[in-house]
């Protein structure tokens, strides 16, 4: 089933996923949504960040509107590359959504512990519906 979405503009997603299968399947089922997406991907949390601050390969990189985490990276993780996110003011303003395991994944605990607002968050394997439903809340 085709879900269309209508935006001025296409959306800005940056999949931050170690897993180039699961990398596979969320832009499949962004095809789906007949949506106008750009996706960026990157593999671990050093890179998203760069990324998102425009270092290095990624100077021209567009600023998202969501981030796509997954929570289980090699080196940095999806919980850890969102604290940092709200410890810069302007990555702050950029939304971003979590890949869980489930409602009581242990990475959202954390990060109520440091104090954080939860971001959205979306279980894998990602449903169209649930992936329409939050980017439908971007501004754009």
């Amino acid at each position: 089933m085709s879900h269309t979405l209508r935006r001025q503009r296409p959306a800005e997603l940056l999949l931050v996923e170690d897993c180039p299968a699961d990398a596979r399947f969320l832009q499949e089922v962004l095809k789906d949504l007949a949506l106008p997406t750009t996706l960026h991907v990157v593999e671990d949390g050093p890179p998203a960040l760069a990324f998102l601050r425009k270092h290095g390969a990624y100077a021209q990189a567009p600023t998202p509107d969501l981030v796509l985490l997954d929570t289980f990276l090699p080196l940095l993780s999806g919980q850890e590359v969102y604290a940092a996110m709200q410890q810069d003011v302007s990555l702050a303003q950029i939304a971003v959504c979590l890949f869980v395991q489930d409602a009581h994944d242990p990475s959202l605990a954390r990060i109520a512990a440091q104090g954080l607002p939860i971001p959205f968050t979306l279980t894998k394997p990602v449903q169209a519906e649930s992936l329409t439903e939050l980017l439908r809340t971007l501004p754009g």
